[in-house]
Parts: structure tokens; sequence; C-alpha cells
């Protein structure tokens, strides 16, 4: 998978992420989206999404075994999308966690 490629992946994996809060809350969500990123070196630091990209996109070839995404905050003009990258030792996309079937790396919930 390329980079272009893993990018709308996460990029679909934040907007699945993003309609599963709409499902269970009755407010509306911010497209605002900052992430709260945890592992690849940051411990909680709110970051942008094109950020977020640049630190878990390894390469062509190796990727974090598991993403895990999910909202943790909804604010009047932000939305906070949780990301926590795993300590796994980057594999093959083939490796990854990869359920559904085709998110790779990608854990939503």
């Amino acid at each position: 998978m390329n980079r272009s490629e893993f990018k709308s992946l996460f990029e679909q994996v934040i907007g699945e992420a993003i309609e599963k809060a709409k499902a269970r809350v009755d407010e509306t969500i911010s497209p605002n989206v900052m992430i709260e990123i945890h592992g690849a070196g940051y411990t909680g630091d709110i970051i942008s999404v094109a950020q977020a990209f640049d630190s878990i996109y390894l390469g062509d070839e190796l990727y974090w075994r598991i993403i895990d995404v999910t909202v943790k905050r909804i604010e009047p003009h932000q939305t906070l999308v949780f990301v926590r990258v795993s300590g796994h030792k980057p594999t093959s996309f083939e490796e990854t966690w990869n359920d559904p079937k085709g998110y790779g790396p990608f854990k939503p919930s």
C-alpha cells in the first residue's frame, strides 16, 4: 500500500469513527478534527490529522501492527480523535490487525 492509499484509508477510518460517534450521541459533530496520539513517539500530544499521518506512515513496506482510532471528545468547534499505535514491531500489511479485511493496522471503534 503506497502513501496515498494509506492516507486515504486513515482518513476513511477517522470518518467512520466520527459516524459511529454520531450514532451514539445526539450532537452536531464538528468536522474540525484534531488527533490525540499515543505511541509512535507521542504520549497524548494533540496534533493535526496531517501530523498524525506523517507519524504513523512508515513507508510502503512496513506498518504498525495495530492502530486504534475512536472519537474521544466532541466540542462545539472541534472533534478530538484518539489514536493509539501499538508497541508491536512494525510488520507487513498482511500481518497487521486487518479486521475488517482491508483495514490493515486500523482498528476503528
